[in-house]
């Protein structure tokens, strides 16, 4: 979609946040590339989501990097912030320079994921539903911990969240007999993960907004040589219901 839409109109509005509700993921074109800029953008979705990197984050490549999204090393397929009690739920990625070579960002629908893992192996399905693990982050002055499944449900049994980080793992903290269980499940996620099938590539060029629903949508990153910014800022899942639900009934 065209960022002048959005800002402008409130049935553009509207089929935006349609789509990422639908898709879980979209691409605003010609976004101005003004320093916190991304932040006008995400409160046409709703209020911004303050976390531990502040109401906006900038993505550079930084020595000494506690992250490795701040390096140009390549960052696996993950979701943001599982450490949190309640996760961000909509993620905004707007590229302000990309001068790299190498770089692409690669979706993947855990949902999807979630789909086929049922449908090809309803053992492993069942284990990562019930099954909580660990995330945290450990820097300075934060150390953040939360237990969670893998696979959420809602009360019909329709999947709301998919939680997939491994840089932010921690000790695996259940019972002993389910440990083996536990880890075979999980290799068939990997496996599904990193299925190209599964999978959707994307080079952010300067005044593209990537927006994705981070409870959902996996996000990943090539190494790359070279500039690259990007500025993001988080929504939560509230706002954005709130948001929608308004909007589908104004108009």
């Amino acid at each position: 979609m065209q960022h002048s839409e959005i800002m402008s109109s409130e049935q553009a509005r509207y089929r935006w946040l349609h789509q990422l509700h639908q898709y879980g993921v979209c691409v605003v074109r010609n976004t101005p590339t003004e320093d916190k800029y991304v932040l006008s953008v995400a409160k046409k979705m709703g209020n911004i989501r303050d976390t531990i990197y502040g109401a906006h984050f900038d993505v550079v490549s930084v020595q000494n990097a506690h992250n490795v999204a701040y390096t140009q090393q390549t960052l696996r397929p993950h979701m943001d912030l599982l450490y949190y009690e309640e996760p961000p739920g909509f993620q905004f990625l707007h590229c302000l320079v990309n001068d790299a070579t190498g770089g692409e960002n690669t979706l993947v629908d855990g949902f999807k994921v979630v789909s086929e893992l049922k449908r090809l192996h309803p053992d492993a399905f069942d284990i990562l539903r019930t099954v909580k693990y660990t995330f945290h982050f450990r820097d300075a002055v934060n150390h953040m911990y939360y237990r969670r499944s893998m696979i959420e449900l809602d009360n019909q049994g329709e999947v709301v969240g998919f939680n997939y980080s491994p840089p932010f793992e921690g000790p695996l903290d259940i019972a002993f007999h389910m440990v083996e269980p536990f880890y075979a499940s999980y290799a068939r996620v990997i496996k599904l993960v990193n299925n190209p099938d599964l999978q959707f590539r994307h080079r952010s060029d300067p005044g593209d907004l990537l927006v994705f629903n981070n409870r959902r949508i996996l996000h990943a990153r090539e190494s790359f040589i070279g500039r690259r910014h990007l500025q993001g800022t988080y929504v939560a899942t509230t706002d954005f219901f709130s948001t929608y639900r308004q909007l589908s009934t104004a108009l």
